[in-house]
């Protein structure tokens, strides 16, 4: 897979944990894609790596495809998406105790109202979550149950057999 992103070289993948930098020979190695070069000696460059766990691409040739910063920014989209919807928030017991505590003091309708209450900057989908487990409903979703006639006809039939 490494070899078809990387016209004409040979490369060598490095780990870093949250924002380490690594000292790297500079007459062999040109970062690719993800980090930035904060200092350079003679021989030594230092790299400053922006994402957490990012893995960055250390090469010895110059020709780089175009395909490496397309790959990135597609991750990069996707893990936006994911936030957004909150399906890879986890929902701490201090976030349910704030709103628990919210829910005591006020009537709220919806959770736009919630998420002012608590000065949050959270994505209300993770806060919608976090409520459904607490068990709470907002007043919006307390309103009257009405059957239309043709269901009211049909329980009619129903209790009538």
């Amino acid at each position: 897979m490494q070899s078809a992103l990387i016209a004409k070289t040979t490369s060598l993948v490095v780990s870093f944990a949250n924002n380490n930098s690594l000292a790297v020979p500079t007459d062999l190695i040109q970062l690719i894609a993800v980090g930035r070069i904060i200092s350079r000696t003679q021989d030594l460059a230092t790299i400053r790596v922006s994402q957490i766990n990012a893995q960055v691409v250390i090469s010895q040739d110059s020709t780089i495809d175009k395909d490496i910063a397309k790959i990135r920014q597609d991750r990069q989209k996707k893990r936006r998406i994911v936030k957004r919807l909150g399906g890879a928030t986890s929902l701490t017991a201090n976030l349910k105790e704030r709103i628990k505590r919210v829910l005591k003091k006020k009537r709220l309708k919806n959770v736009s109202e919630l998420k002012r209450e608590l000065r949050s900057k959270l994505c209300e989908t993770t806060l919608k979550k976090a409520v459904r487990e607490i068990g709470a409903e907002f007043d919006s979703e307390k309103r009257p149950f009405h059957l239309s006639a043709k269901h009211k006809d049909a329980r009619v039939e129903f209790a009538e057999e």
